[in-house]
């Protein structure tokens, strides 16, 4: 477990950002732990601001990873980042092949019908 895990698990945000920035390494759990914390805790466009700086530092993501990501963009309601990584994945530009659980009710179509989008989304899905 990390240091950062223990501060996200107990909403310290900040001190999670602090121990995070001062790992020697970070791996993609690491990330994980950081997206995860951030978004548990309201920090919602913090998670997809980190992931991208994953991408930075050319970590690549793995299926928790994007997970967690498109949770966090859930949580945040922001539906054109969520959609955009979910066609990254579909188009292999990101390398993780998406799976039922990357388009479950949490993540996509809830979301989805949260805004009023559940028909667009569902047509291109089942067509």
């Amino acid at each position: 477990m990390h240091w950062s895990d223990m501060y996200a698990k107990c909403g310290r945000t900040v001190l999670t950002t602090v121990v995070f920035e001062r790992m020697p390494v970070s791996d993609v759990s690491s990330w994980t732990t950081m997206i995860t914390g951030l978004a548990t805790h309201g920090e919602d466009q913090g998670a997809p601001n980190k992931f991208h700086d994953m991408q930075r530092e050319t970590i690549q993501p793995n299926i928790v990873m994007m997970l967690a990501v498109l949770s966090a963009c859930a949580l945040g309601g922001l539906v054109g980042i969520q959609l955009g990584l979910l066609k990254q994945m579909e188009e292999r530009k990101i390398m993780v092949v998406p799976t039922a659980e990357h388009y479950q009710y949490v993540v996509v179509v809830n979301m989805l019908d949260r805004v009023g989008h559940v028909d667009d989304r569902m047509r291109q899905v089942l067509w």
